[in-house]
């Protein structure tokens, strides 16, 4: 399993003057700090670090106002279950997307609703 950031900021920053100096090449330094040489081009390159993965598709705000919806829309079926489980149910079957989603996705504090909870919750 890879090690993450097991250097320093200063480390990494001595390594990159050393190699912008022409004191080392990148692979002289990576031996010698003990850094990633991979670590080391990226930081080179001006690559960020600090946010692994994919870049996002939306902005914050895009996301704030997706994730609000899909609340209010939970909200909404949770109440439609007080009226009627068979509305719930049909429209579930008609999208068999969403229930793949919803088991998939479904934090474990979630999982721990209950009748008693959702009596209060709307009442």
């Amino acid at each position: 399993m890879a090690s993450y950031a097991d250097y320093s900021a200063e480390k990494l920053n001595e390594c990159l003057a050393a190699i912008q100096d022409g004191m080392m090449s990148t692979r002289a330094a990576a031996v010698h700090f003990g850094i990633q040489r991979q670590t080391i081009m990226n930081t080179l390159k001006g690559h960020d670090a600090s946010t692994p993965g994919r870049p996002a598709i939306f902005s914050d705000d895009e996301e704030k106002i997706l994730s609000d919806c899909v609340i209010a829309m939970m909200d909404f079926l949770l109440m439609r279950l007080n009226y009627g489980k068979e509305c719930v149910r049909s429209f579930l079957v008609r999208h068999p997307e969403l229930t793949v989603h919803f088991a998939a996705n479904i934090k474990i504090s979630r999982a721990a609703i209950n009748k008693q909870i959702l009596y209060e919750l709307y009442r």
